[in-house]
């Protein structure tokens, strides 16, 4: 089914083609927008990540990171690229099975919230700030929505703590 999977991203890509990485029989399944960085595992965004789970427990080796759109956008992602990019984020998801997703940043949380309630209105902005700090349901795996990893130097002491609480959440 892997093969399949990749076969398949490498056939939509726009351009180069970005494969999801880290344990395949994980828990956590940790989706980035899309590749801003040649490198996922390495990144500046995901040294950032890495450094927020180091703190609240959690394993990387655990863990299972990929994007939600698998190619590097010409420009700014369109909603159009995101609604195509979903098949291969659920297919990936199915193989990996996991207990948890967690959504990096606004844009990730927004799609998977809206795929999920079937909502239509793309003008519909859920605001993160409102929503970290919670688990939602996405088709019986906890859907946990953080913020950007280039937001997380300016976040406050409030909002830093109630972002760690529900990510130590996930160990238990």
């Amino acid at each position: 089914m892997w093969e399949e999977l990749e076969t398949g991203i490498k056939i939509y890509a726009k351009n180069t083609p970005y494969f999801g990485e880290g344990n395949k029989d994980a828990d956590i399944l940790v989706v980035f927008d899309h590749p801003f960085e040649k490198q996922l595992v390495g990144s500046e965004n995901f040294k950032v990540l890495s450094n927020i789970f180091n703190f609240v427990k959690i394993d990387l080796n655990n863990c299972y990171f990929t994007y939600l759109v698998k190619y590097e956008p010409l420009n700014l992602v369109e909603e159009s690229e995101r609604k195509e990019s979903m098949i291969y984020l659920l297919q990936e998801i199915y193989l990996v099975k996991p207990k948890y997703i967690v959504c990096i940043g606004e844009e990730v949380f927004n799609y998977l919230y809206k795929y999920y309630t079937n909502t239509k209105n793309e003008k519909l902005v859920i605001d993160i700030s409102k929503c970290v700090g919670n688990v939602y349901d996405f088709y019986g795996i906890g859907l946990i929505p953080i913020y950007d990893m280039f937001k997380v130097k300016s976040l406050t002491y409030n909002e830093k703590k109630k972002m760690a609480d529900i990510l130590r959440g996930v160990n238990k």
